[in-house]
């Protein structure tokens, strides 16, 4: 289970950082899920100039850094009293200056985020949940498109100090602790030679829209029922181990395993996908026992009849035969279905399909006619999601 989960213009943007593939699977992962992410660990190990390097490679934006500090409070954190009407003799009210606070920013870093007093910590919970600010007849919509936070704190211990400090943590499902493996000399000469080597290394751009549209795959990837009981059992098992696993974390952990898959440009769940558990809270370390419940229980699944199955005996040029037709087949299926179930249902099967016979090695000409085939059904896929989605319960 090598499968990456780091997306190309994160890992560009981010080359100088050394023993940081954790980072680039965690925010990529996180961006595509549509989820907020938080780094903690010691101080000086570059946590928020990783976001801020990756957030440079996203065209036309400057992340709003937002730094956190005994002094912050909640009227810091919303952009200030608006005194205006606080001090109106016909009709006072607190009400905060938003448009120069997170709240209207695209981007944004929360710096040092636990460094603050509860008070401050506290009223965050209810913004990031609701996705506004509600105070009281002042209600102003959360426009932040991706929000991460770093803190020098564990979110484990500070989540036991109290029950809404330990609902605000929750409220960024993927974390990560950053730290070096070791640090002995061999450690720092590669983080030197990583330095020297990134200088003046070309950087791959995306835009906010490149996002959205990643976050919009992500949506639609599907879960086959095996894989959604693998997951199942994962989670339980997890909680199991003294993980806290609450539905709501579990809801943020189907998402993120989504985002897996689609950031291998796969519209359905395989079971590697489900180690990336590993960067929900408290299971930071897990990988290896993620990965072996995935094995463990993979073989207990009873096989799905819906697959379409290629048999491992065939050469690569029976699997070009047998694509050509399957093609036909699901062409005149896209024909003959009528009910968004079907549809959907079918779009599934043909999914499953496609992501085994991207697998299958070949080379010269069987390989390009291969690809023209997986290009082929792609498109058919396409128009099963088109045509159901245009639908509203059948025909």
């Amino acid at each position: 289970m090598s499968t990456s989960f780091v997306l190309d213009w994160v890992k560009s943007a981010t080359a100088k950082f050394v023993y940081a593939d954790g980072m680039r699977e965690a925010l990529s992962l996180a961006l595509a899920a549509n989820l907020r992410v938080l780094f903690s660990g010691p101080g000086g190990h570059g946590k928020s100039e990783f976001f801020v390097d990756a957030f440079g490679a996203i065209k036309g934006e400057v992340p709003f850094v937002q730094q956190f500090g005994q002094a912050t409070t909640p009227e810091k954190l919303f952009g200030g009293l608006d005194l205006r009407a606080f001090n109106d003799p016909q009709d006072p009210s607190m009400r905060f200056r938003v448009d120069h606070s997170f709240l209207c920013k695209p981007v944004v870093i929360f710096e040092e985020v636990l460094d603050a007093p509860f008070s401050a910590l506290t009223s965050l919970k209810d913004p990031l949940t609701a996705g506004e600010l509600r105070n009281g007849h002042q209600r102003e919509l959360m426009t932040t498109r991706i929000l991460v936070a770093a803190t020098n704190h564990s979110p484990q211990e500070f989540a036991e100090l109290g029950v809404d400090v330990a609902a605000l943590i929750e409220r960024f499902p993927v974390q990560l602790t950053v730290e070096w493996p070791s640090y002995d000399a061999e450690n720092f000469q590669a983080m030197f030679d990583t330095v020297d080597a990134a200088v003046g290394s070309e950087l791959q751009y995306v835009t906010l829209q490149d996002i959205e549209e990643l976050r919009e795959r992500t949506a639609e990837v599907v879960f086959s029922k095996n894989m959604l009981k693998l997951l199942s059992i994962v989670l339980s098992e997890l909680h199991d181990d003294k993980v806290a696993m609450s539905p709501r974390t579990a809801i943020y952990a189907r998402q993120l395993v989504r985002a897996a898959a689609a950031i291998n440009c796969r519209d359905n769940v395989i079971s590697s996908d489900i180690q990336v558990l590993t960067y929900l809270p408290g299971c930071n370390g897990l990988r290896g026992r993620i990965t072996q419940m995935i094995k463990d229980h993979m073989p207990n699944l009873r096989p799905d009849t819906s697959e379409v199955a290629i048999p491992v005996v065939m050469t690569p040029e029976e699997v070009v035969k047998d694509a050509e037709i399957q093609l036909e087949t699901f062409r005149k299926a896209h024909k003959q279905l009528r009910t968004k179930q079907d549809l959907d249902a079918k779009a599934v099967e043909l999914a499953g399909y496609l992501s085994r016979l991207r697998v299958v090695r070949c080379e010269g000409k069987v390989r390009d006619e291969l690809l023209e085939l997986i290009e082929k059904l792609t498109a058919v896929h396409a128009d099963f999601r088109q045509k159901a989605k245009s639908m509203n319960g059948g025909w």
